[in-house]
C-alpha cells in the first residue's frame, strides 16, 4: 500500500457501499445491521440478502444520486443503510461507528483502539479485508477520485449559483430604487452613487 497517498476515508460513498454492499460482503453487513439493532434493543439479524449489490458502474463522475446499501432480512424485513453517529467503542455499534470514522484518518494504523478494535471483532476484522481490497484496486481507487472531484465540482456549482442569485437579487432592488429616484427627477450622477449602477446602466432604465 503507497503510505503517501492522502487518507481514503471508509465514509466515502463509494467505499461505505464497497465494504458492506458488495456481493459477498452479506456477513459484514449482518453483523453491522445486528449492532444497530441491538443497540436499540431489537433482535439481532441473522441472514440478510443484499438488494442493490455494489456495481462500478453506479460511481461514474456524471452523476449526483444518494448511494445507499439496501437489504431484506430472513423475516422479510428491509433495510437501508446510513452511516451512523460516532461515540466511544464500547459496544457493538460503538465499534463500527469508531471504525468508520477513523479507519479513513491519515494515522488510523497508530491508532491503538482501532487495531484493538479490528482485531477483536471478526466481522469488522472482514471489513478491514474489503476496505484493502479496495485500496489495492487502481480502477477503484481512479473511480473514488474522480467521484470526489465531481461532489466537490457539484458544491462549487451550487454555492456560484447561490451567489450569482443573490447579486441578481441586489442588482433589481438596486434597479427599482433608480426608477423610483428617476421619476422624483434626482441627477442621474446621484442615483449612481446612491445604487452602484453605472450612469449607463440608469440611462437604460
Amino acid at each position: 500500500m503507497n503510505t503517501a497517498r492522502d487518507p481514503v476515508p471508509l465514509t466515502s460513498d463509494v467505499v461505505f457501499k464497497y465494504v458492506f454492499g458488495n456481493t459477498g460482503s452479506e456477513n459484514i453487513l449482518r453483523a453491522f445491521l445486528s449492532a444497530v439493532q441491538t443497540d436499540a434493543g431489537f433482535p439481532a439479524v441473522a441472514e440478510v440478502r443484499i438488494e442493490n449489490p455494489f456495481n462500478i458502474q453506479d460511481f461514474s463522475d456524471d452523476k449526483l444520486s444518494v448511494v445507499d446499501v439496501r437489504a431484506i432480512d430472513v423475516n422479510g424485513v428491509a433495510y437501508t443503510i446510513e452511516l451512523p453517529k460516532t461515540g466511544k467503542p464500547s459496544t457493538s455499534l460503538d465499534r463500527w461507528s469508531y471504525y468508520l470514522k477513523q479507519r479513513g484518518s491519515k494515522n488510523a494504523m497508530d491508532d491503538l483502539i482501532l487495531l484493538k478494535t479490528m482485531r477483536d471483532d471478526p466481522e469488522i476484522e472482514d471489513a478491514e479485508a474489503r476496505y484493502r481490497e479496495f485500496l489495492a484496486n487502481p480502477e477503484l481507487e481512479e473511480r473514488y477520485l474522480a467521484r470526489q472531484k465531481f461532489l466537490r465540482d457539484q458544491a462549487t456549482y451550487r454555492k456560484e449559483a447561490r451567489e450569482e442569485g443573490r447579486q441578481e437579487g441586489r442588482r433589481e432592488e438596486a434597479v427599482q430604487i433608480a426608477r423610483r429616484m428617476l421619476t422624483r427627477g434626482m441627477d442621474e450622477s446621484i442615483v449612481a452613487d446612491v445604487t452602484g449602477l453605472t450612469v449607463e446602466e440608469i440611462r437604460g432604465l
